[in-house]
């Protein structure tokens, strides 16, 4: 009888439960169908769903593209939010601003990305959408890490930590903590940084997401490179690019492989290091992604720099000279690109690296300008007010972290307040109706000893917190002290780079006092030297043609022949001097070369024809047209012809030419043979060096300077090209020059 009472009482209950529900529907589908108000609401809503649907298609368009094409993706995120304000729809419009941001982004635009996410910040601030308020605060803190503020980086993603880990957003948080493993990486401060990013790694395995599985391999190799532990970093960065090609994540991919570029360049393998900057370098340029394509000229540069600086490259002064200039070309480039999107950091770090180059090219003033205008950038990044910014940041964030902790367990303790409130009231309902007194009892006496557990956990809890807040304490006093001793190994920087200055400031003046006196003497030899020397050959071919005597003819024809002899000695030493001191100027203009071939072939047919010397001239075509200064190019052929005449005797001299590729560029060239007397194997490796000849002194067989092929050799290193010796002794020899098809003036 009992039972059915109690069963009668449950019925009821439910029975109550489930008509009051019911009302409560059914009064509002009439209230809707009775006010217009709402009835219009519904068809608008109605009316608007299809412009809804084509603005979210673009916004996912707008988001597909962004990495490989970032200028089509800011044009659909401009449609996009042009018609979410035409139908006035707030989440369209701060989804298609964000998108637009992280175009921007993309394209290395970080000032206008940075106002474009603080647009989409205060629309989901009005709409209160957590999760789409913690990603913007994540891409801001990117941004800013781009733009080298690390303060406000920090802070940035310290915010989206928290509301991440309010809505229990597992991605986001994995994705912040490898943020700020990025940040504490930038600052050296290695070990805390991989703690978060294996942190970050083991959350994102246990999600199987290998977009962020990839990013967070990346983060740890780098961190690892930045250690010097080379193999360590190419493990992780393979594992990240195996990860990011399968994904077709091409953005991601090109980043990582440039990062594989300069761990071999470490390593010193610069063919290997060549290949994925140049692989990395082509991947940016499809996706116009100014970022990269800075980075890998950065890092081509830098290699470069590296051969020449490294004494077993192996690399002769001509070639030296022209790996220095390609250094210096990509390192301006990566620095002027870096500078235009106002990434501080690499701007920083390649002008560094451009001073290095300067000062190994000897243009001392370029380099300590260079070098100043670095150290300022690496002033204003590391200031001891930004560490000190981040060091508070960094407590904040543990502070927080234990917070949580705490909330965690307070949490707990409600969910079991909750679950106990329930049981109460469940056994109390069961007392009621079955009047079991005992039972009664029974619970209370259980509540009793649960509440006595729950206020031990309170007092061992209390406690706990009491240790953290000392060893927080004792962190933050270990903290100034690691700020102290930071200051002074910054005072010690400081010391060094003024030395540094000082050091550069006596060579730059040491430079241009020889320039100067170089110049002066120049000034001086043109003056004190071709004035005179001119003089005396007037009055020589005078005193020829007033002279009746055949023997004093022939002495003023002697002064004469002499004095011209000596006037070309002076103009090639001056000529050597103007190379030397980089007062030549070049004129790169087209100019058919074969034709300039055969106009001095005519010039030179008769001084062979008399020494009865077979001359010969052999075409490959009957035109060619090259890029070239003809002024240089005139005294190259000269100077080769003449020196073939002046040591043949006897036999011929033979001019050929012809088309080579070599390492995949066109080169022109033309041959000077001649069978003569030839040079010996021990002697061939002085022909171009300045006042050297076969013989020296006044009784040698052949008379010169010694100059002519040391400013032949000069001109063509000039002129991008390169020359080859071959000879016999006794026999003859040959010259040959190759001249690239596509000559550019140097900037």
């Amino acid at each position: 009888m009992k039972f059915k009472k109690i069963s009668w009482l449950i019925l009821f209950y439910f029975s109550f439960i489930t008509s009051v529900y019911s009302t409560n529907l059914f009064s509002t589908e009439y209230k809707i169908s009775k006010n217009p108000i709402i009835k219009k609401s519904l068809s608008k809503t109605i009316d608007n769903n299809f412009d809804t649907l084509k603005i979210n298609s673009i916004i996912q368009l707008a988001w597909d593209i962004a990495p490989n094409n970032y200028k089509k993706s800011i044009q659909y995120s401009d449609s996009a939010i042009s018609l979410s304000q035409k139908i006035k729809w707030l989440k369209g419009e701060g989804e298609a601003l964000s998108i637009k941001g992280e175009a921007l982004r993309y394209g290395g635009l970080l000032k206008e990305s940075l106002e474009n996410y603080k647009k989409a910040l205060r629309i989901f601030k009005k709409l209160d959408k957590k999760k789409k308020i913690a990603n913007i605060y994540s891409n801001i803190g990117i941004t800013y890490f781009n733009l080298s503020a690390f303060p406000k980086a920090m802070e940035n993603f310290n915010t989206a930590l928290k509301l991440h880990d309010e809505i229990n957003d597992r991605e986001g948080i994995i994705n912040n903590y490898g943020y700020i493993g990025i940040v504490l990486s930038k600052l050296k401060e290695y070990d805390k940084a991989l703690t978060y990013f294996n942190l970050a790694l083991e959350k994102a395995l246990q999600l199987k997401n290998k977009s962020i599985i990839a990013t967070q391999y990346g983060n740890i190799g780098l961190t690892y490179m930045e250690q010097r532990k080379y193999d360590k970093a190419l493990t992780d960065y393979q594992e990240a690019i195996k990860i990011f090609e399968a994904i077709e994540d091409y953005y991601n991919y090109s980043i990582y492989l440039g990062n594989i570029g300069l761990v071999y360049l470490k390593k010193k393998d610069y063919s290997k290091a060549f290949s994925y900057f140049e692989k990395a370098l082509r991947l940016a340029q499809e996706n116009n992604d100014q970022y990269g394509i800075a980075h890998q000229y950065g890092n081509i540069g830098e290699l470069d720099l590296r051969k020449v600086k490294d004494s077993n490259a192996a690399l002769d002064k001509a070639d030296k000279d022209i790996v220095l200039k390609k250094s210096i070309y990509y390192l301006k480039k990566a620095v002027d690109i870096f500078k235009n999107i106002e990434v501080k950091e690499e701007q920083k770090n390649y002008q560094f690296l451009l001073s290095m180059a300067y000062e190994e090219k000897g243009n001392y003033s370029l380099a300590l300008k260079t070098f100043k205008a670095a150290q300022a950038i690496k002033d204003t990044i590391h200031s001891n007010k930004n560490r000190k910014i981040i060091a508070n940041l960094e407590i904040k964030q543990q502070l927080f972290m234990k917070e949580k902790e705490v909330e965690i367990l307070n949490i707990d303790r409600k969910h079991e307040a909750s679950i106990r409130n329930m049981l109460i009231v469940f056994a109390g309902f069961f007392v009621l109706v079955s009047l079991v007194i005992l039972y009664m009892y029974s619970n209370k006496k259980k509540r009793n000893k649960r509440l006595q557990e729950n206020i031990r956990i309170r007092k061992k809890v209390e406690k706990d917190l009491r240790s953290k807040k000392i060893e927080l304490e004792i962190y933050q006093q270990h903290l100034e002290q690691l700020v102290m001793e930071r200051t002074k190994e910054l005072e010690e920087e400081v010391n060094i780079r003024k030395e540094t200055e000082k050091k550069l400031i006596i060579a730059k003046d040491k430079a241009e006092a020889a320039s100067k006196a170089k110049s002066v003497f120049l000034a001086n030899m043109s003056h004190e030297l071709r004035t005179p020397l001119t003089g005396i050959l007037g009055y020589s071919d005078l005193l020829k043609s007033m002279l009746e005597d055949e023997e004093l003819i022939d002495m003023a024809a002697g002064i004469n022949r002499t004095g011209k002899r000596l006037l070309n000695t002076v103009s090639l030493v001056l000529d050597l001097s103007r190379i030397e001191s980089d007062k030549s100027e070049i004129n790169f203009l087209p100019i058919d070369i074969i034709k300039e071939l055969k106009e001095v072939y005519q010039n030179f047919k008769g001084a062979t024809s008399v020494k009865k010397v077979d001359f010969i001239l052999n075409l490959h075509t009957d035109s060619f047209i090259i890029n070239i200064d003809n002024t240089m190019l005139k005294v190259i052929l000269d100077n080769l012809i003449n020196n073939a005449i002046k040591f043949t005797k006897k036999g011929s001299i033979t001019i050929d030419t012809g088309i080579e590729l070599i390492k995949n560029n066109t080169y022109f060239w033309f041959r000077v043979k001649d069978t003569g007397i030839g040079i010996k194997e021990d002697q061939l490796h002085l022909v171009f060096e300045e006042f050297k000849q076969l013989s020296e002194g006044f009784t040698k067989d052949f008379q010169g300077s010694g100059l002519g092929l040391s400013i032949t050799k000069k001109y063509v290193d000039l002129l991008y090209g390169k020359i080859k010796v071959e000879s016999t002794f006794g026999k003859g020899t040959a010259f040959t020059i190759y001249f690239p098809t596509k000559i550019q003036a140097a900037a």
